[in-house]
């Protein structure tokens, strides 16, 4: 059970939730950081959500660091980026 001394320290679900990508690309503060992690330690389902959230950035890093995207992608994706280079004008 939390105390009112945990309760004054913890952020909210809400507040937890508008920074999950943030926390999870080790974007925040140390304060903002650390204010997360208790957060965390005291709601399963902000848990639960954010353990999901990293799970699957993790997966889908490694899919695509191991096959990499398709060659016809890769040369569609070079012919838009030559079209659209404004140095090539």
């Amino acid at each position: 059970m939390m105390t009112d001394e945990s309760q004054n320290d913890s952020i909210d679900c809400q507040t937890a939730f508008e920074s999950l990508y943030d926390y999870l690309d080790g974007e925040l503060d140390g304060e903002k950081t650390d204010a997360i992690k208790k957060h965390l330690e005291i709601c399963a389902k902000c848990f639960s959500a954010f353990d999901f959230e990293k799970s699957f950035l993790l997966f889908i890093e490694a899919r695509s660091q191991s096959q990499g995207a398709p060659e016809e992608s890769k040369k569609r994706l070079l012919a838009a980026l030559l079209k659209e280079d404004p140095a090539r004008d």
